[in-house]
Formats: structure tokens, C-alpha cells, sequence
């Protein structure tokens, strides 16, 4: 055997090429072709003897652990490769009860191990949601069909970058086996293609999820919530132009942003996502969100007739709820401020107040002008607040009299402008609390001579920290817990942007071009859409886990490639499922899916 480059366009590829004799001669036959080949051009021959003693089971010393960890990943790739090209011949081989066979014991070894639990419970909802009939019907070939799953598949299996998608693919997954195809000669380019490939086709594939959705799982679509979330970016960055300076949901504030709109339902399926500048504001992108998602549905009544919009406190700018009311939409948020004091609270009646059973939610309708609002108090919201009213006022207090210390040292500042300005950034520091402790300072010929301060405002402090909130809506015919409940849903959502965030490597952005930003942002909500539906299904077999429980869970699921000799020196390949443990299979069957997606393959090779 040895190893040839050949020039393909800009690319050189890499051969390794083994010599045999025919009957014309002597011949060359193309073993393996790989497109990366990190050794030195002398270090060849030597890797393509491993490679042949390894297949032949000659025992060899060789120190360089790097030619041998190359030689070993070659020879994967030749017996997979192999497997492959009999397993597509395997359904017309007569499988029989009973295959006896002489073999050394000595000889037996797990040649290889590849996951196929998760990819087998994300594959099937992805054949269920049927995208890959979409592709099909707009012009993707079967092998950019089979990138594309694992592209979408991968970010929920192995949420990583791209380039590490596709070493996973090619040695630890074994997905491949379950589409019937091989990631080995997968290039470096193909998943950054296909995700640009995928985004062109972003309204055909949300409105094909939302009717497959619809349809699949019956659902209600009595809500329309929706939110922002940012990424932010490694790197300059420069060259995007979306890419700006904003408010970090990561606190990331050194690096550039890109937002994500949402808008999904109360059971937390996407409806649309648009992506954004990094600093947009979140009241301005309400509007946009909804006009693109009316100009893109051609029934605009089906989707937003009697549906009624939930958005939280950071959206429900004054503008925005006169502009859905304008349109005649319904809605349900936060409101900003408090529209009731204290006093016109506490005149409320003790039977206007009703406890939730399944939680501690006390809450009262109340009327102002055309809108209603229900004032809530949890007793639990209560006993976070009060903590951290007290964790807030140490913090203060304690800043305050590190300020009066430095009076009595020497050779600190003590002119009362100087003071003014550093008690103005402590109130600025702490304005959540400030604005309840008033403070006092003495001073005599522009010099500070004394700070105090003094806990004033109970009533309002106790008011603002009691675990109370006000609902603002335009909704007249909805009891309190009624309302409650549908502003509750506005927790899917938020768990929507956990999985993106945590589960589906939606974080940090790597790329350098403004679409291939926004691919790698859509490939994670297609990704979403996939886990969504394995979460909704799971929820209905009360089985509650997290995506990453799940995925830990099904891990051991694997794929085993076992090798032996026969009596007669041949090699008996076994290629065949690990056996599901019980929870895999309860997972399983809540899902419908097959216990082994794979059959068993008991393969001679020569």
C-alpha cells in the first residue's frame, strides 16, 4: 500500500492506494480517499505500512503515536466503508436461525462504538415532521438531504460548532448508519453550505412546521407570546452588519450582538423568528414581528383571529399595546408600574382575593379606564423580594459607611462637592434601594463633617418588595385565575430560550458573514422545533426530563461493531445494537419508535 495527493480544482486530496494482481497484471486499486492528511510527506509509506499490517492483524513496534492514532482512524474508515458496501447488499442475504462457527476467543474485539440512541429519537420526529419531503420537493439532492439531517440533527444531539459537527459525525455517531449513508468523506464545507441552503428556505420550512405541528400534535394555538433573546460573538466581527454593541443577556458587554425574535405558541412551538440587529430595542421589534408574520401567512385570520399575545414587561410599551389594540388584537402583560397605590390596595376585601390550588397565587380584578388588571401577590415571589430587599439595603448601607470612614482618615477627600458626586454614583449603584433611604450630610465651609442616613417609606418600600405584580390586559370576560393562567404560558417561551441557550449551542456565534450567522441561528431553531415535539410527547407518558437528561439518558444506547477469527483465519464482523436499558425503552414507546433502529449484521470480510 501507499499514499498519493491529486490535485482536484483548488483542493488536494489524498489516496491510499494498495497494488494487487489481475488477470492482465499487476494493478492499483483506490482503497480510501480522505481530504486532510497532517504528516510530513516522508512519514507516508511508513502510515500506509501500519495501516496494511493493522488490517492484516500483524502485530508491529512502532513509538510514533501519531502515525499509529492515523493508522487506526484509517482502518475505521476502510472496514466502515466495507460494512457499508455489504449492508447495502444485506437485504438480499438469506438470514438464517442458527450460524455456528470456530472462533477465537482470543481474537474477539469491539473494533468500534457509536452512539445511536439520541440520533435515533431526534431522527425519528425529524422523518415524523417530514422535512425531509420539503427539501426534496425543492431541489436538494438525497446526499445534501442526508448533511442537512445530520446538520439539524446534530445541533440537538452535539450542539457544537459545525466543524466539530462533522468530526463527531464521522467518528463517534452513528447516525449514519441509521440514514444508510457514511460521513467519511464529508468535507469541511459541506455543513457551512447546507445551513445557507436551509435559510433560503426559511418561510417554507416554518409554514410546513406550522401545519405538520398542527396536525401531528392537535394543537390549540389559543396564545401568541413572544420575546427577545441575543447571541453574542467572538471576535471583532466587524464585517457583519448586524453585529452591534447592546444590552447582553449574557452580560457579555465586550462583545458584539445579534438578536432573535420570537414568536410561538402557548405550547411553545415556533411560529417565526426573525433575526436582528445586536442592539435592538425590544418595544420597537414587537411591530415588525407581527406585520412579517401577517405578510407571511396567507391566512392571516386563521393565525391571528381570537388569539390573544402575551408579551412581557419589557415589550408592553405604551405604543405597542395601542398599536395591537388599534389592530384588534387581545393582550395580556406586566404592567411597567404599579397603576394602584398602596392605600387603594389595601382597601381591597379579603373576599376579592382567591388562592390558586396548584399554586400560591393570591389575585383580584380591578378596573381602570377601558383596560383590566389583576393585582397578584405570591407568597413565595414575597419571600425572594424580602430577601432581596435585605441582601440590596447591606449592600448599600455598607457602602455608605465606608464613605463616612474615609472622613476620618487623612488625606481623603472631604469636600462637599466631592462627597455629593460619590454619594450620587453610590445612589446610582444601588437605585433599586436608594430611592428608600434618604441621607443626610452635614457639612461647614464646603467640608463634609458628618453622613447619616435614615430607612424612610416603609409603606411604599413594603409595597414595591411584597411579591406583587399587576397583569394589564384588555380582555373584560376572563376571571382571575383564567387570567392567570394564560400569562403563566409565557414560561414556555422561556424555556424555549433555555434550549436554545443551553441545549442547542445557540451560544457563542463564531462566523464572519452576516447569512452564515443567521443560518447557524435558524439551524438551532429547527433544531428547537425537533425537541419541542420529543418534549411534548414525553410530557403526555409523564416523563419530564430536560432535553440534556434525555440525551444523557440515551447516551449508552450504542451501536457496537465487534470483530473475530474463525478457525480458518477469517475475520466475522458483528455489527449490531446495544441493548436498550429500561428507561430507554420507556422512552421509546412513549415516542413509538423502535427499541433497536438497527438490525444485526454478521458480515465475513475477506
Amino acid at each position: 500500500m501507499y499514499i498519493r495527493d491529486l490535485k482536484k480544482g483548488d483542493k488536494i486530496i489524498f489516496r491510499l492506494v494498495e497494488s494487487y494482481r489481475g488477470p492482465n497484471g499487476p494493478r492499483q486499486r483506490t482503497v480510501l480517499t480522505f481530504n486532510e492528511l497532517n504528516l510530513p510527506k516522508e512519514q507516508w509509506k511508513e502510515l500506509a505500512n501500519i495501516v496494511e499490517m493493522l488490517l492484516s492483524g500483524q502485530t508491529f513496534i512502532n513509538n510514533n503515536t501519531d502515525i499509529i492514532d492515523k493508522a487506526e482512524n484509517i482502518v475505521k474508515l476502510i472496514k466502515r466503508k466495507t460494512i457499508l458496501k455489504v449492508e447495502n447488499q444485506y437485504d438480499k442475504v438469506e438470514i438464517v436461525e442458527k450460524d455456528i462457527q470456530n472462533v477465537d476467543l482470543n481474537s474477539l474485539k469491539h473494533t468500534e462504538v457509536r452512539s445511536i440512541g439520541a440520533e435515533h429519537v431526534a431522527l425519528s420526529v425529524y422523518k415524523e415532521l417530514e422535512i425531509d419531503k420539503v427539501l426534496k420537493e425543492n431541489g436538494f439532492s438525497e446526499h445534501q438531504r442526508e448533511v442537512a439531517a445530520l446538520s439539524i440533527i446534530g445541533r440537538l444531539v452535539y450542539p457544537e460548532s459545525e466543524k466539530s459537527t462533522r468530526e463527531w459525525a464521522i467518528n463517534k455517531s452513528g447516525l449514519d448508519s441509521l440514514l444508510n449513508t457514511s460521513f467519511s468523506k464529508l468535507s469541511n464545507n459541506s455543513l457551512y453550505r447546507i445551513t445557507d441552503k436551509l435559510y433560503s428556505l426559511k418561510e417554507t420550512l416554518e409554514s410546513h412546521l406550522i401545519e405538520k405541528e398542527r396536525s401531528l400534535l392537535n394543537l390549540k394555538e389559543k396564545l401568541v407570546l413572544f420575546d427577545l433573546t441575543n447571541t453574542y460573538f467572538e471576535g471583532n466581527c466587524s464585517s457583519i452588519p448586524g453585529a452591534k454593541f447592546g444590552l447582553s443577556k449574557e452580560k457579555r458587554k465586550d462583545c458584539r450582538l445579534l438578536t432573535l425574535g420570537f414568536i410561538i405558541d402557548e405550547n411553545g412551538f415556533p411560529k417565526t423568528c426573525k433575526v436582528m440587529e445586536g442592539n435592538q430595542s425590544e418595544p420597537s421589534s414587537l411591530v415588525d414581528m407581527i406585520k412579517q408574520l401577517e405578510e407571511a401567512s396567507n391566512e392571516k385570520d386563521r393565525l391571528f383571529k381570537d388569539k390573544i399575545v402575551v408579551i412581557d414587561a419589557g415589550i408592553s410599551s405604551e405604543s405597542n399595546l395601542k398599536y395591537l389594540s388599534d389592530q384588534g388584537y387581545h393582550y395580556i402583560c406586566v404592567a411597567k408600574n404599579k397603576p394602584f397605590s398602596c392605600e387603594e390596595i389595601n382597601q381591597l376585601e379579603a373576599s376579592d382575593i382567591f388562592s390558586t390550588q396548584d399554586k400560591e397565587i393570591k389575585a383580584t380584578i380591578l378596573k381602570k379606564e377601558d383596560e383590566t388588571y389583576l393585582y397578584c401577590v405570591s407568597p413565595m415571589k414575597k419571600v425572594k423580594e424580602q430577601s432581596m430587599l435585605e441582601s440590596f439595603t447591606k449592600k448599600y448601607i455598607r457602602d455608605l459607611e465606608l464613605l463616612k470612614e474615609s472622613l476620618a482618615k487623612k488625606k481623603t477627600v472631604k469636600s462637599y462637592d466631592k462627597i455629593l458626586e460619590k454619594l450620587g454614583r453610590l445612589k446610582e449603584k444601588h437605585k433599586s434601594i436608594s430611592r428608600f433611604i434618604v441621607v443626610d450630610i452635614e457639612q461647614e465651609d464646603n467640608l463634609v463633617q458628618s453622613i447619616s442616613w435614615e430607612n424612610t417609606y416603609s409603606d411604599q418600600k413594603d409595597f414595591s418588595y411584597n411579591g406583587s405584580y399587576f397583569l394589564r390586559t384588555n380582555l373584560n370576560n376572563f376571571n382571575e385565575q383564567e387570567l392567570w393562567n394564560i400569562y403563566s404560558t409565557l414560561t414556555n417561551i422561556e424555556y424555549s430560550f433555555r434550549c436554545l441557550k443551553s441545549e442547542l449551542a445557540f451560544r457563542p456565534v463564531y462566523h464572519k458573514i452576516q447569512v452564515r450567522a443567521e443560518s447557524h441561528l435558524f439551524i438551532a431553531v429547527l433544531a428547537y422545533h425537533i425537541l419541542n415535539v420529543i418534549r411534548t410527547k414525553l410530557k403526555a407518558h409523564d416523563i419530564n426530563f430536560s432535553w440534556n437528561k434525555t440525551r444523557e439518558l440515551l447516551s449508552t444506547h450504542n451501536l457496537i461493531t465487534t470483530e473475530m477469527k474463525t478457525e480458518d483465519s477469517k475475520i466475522i464482523t458483528i455489527v449490531q445494537p446495544s441493548d436498550a436499558n429500561e428507561i430507554q425503552k420507556r422512552i421509546y414507546k412513549a415516542l413509538n419508535i423502535k427499541i433497536n433502529p438497527i438490525n444485526r449484521k454478521i458480515i465475513k470480510l475477506p
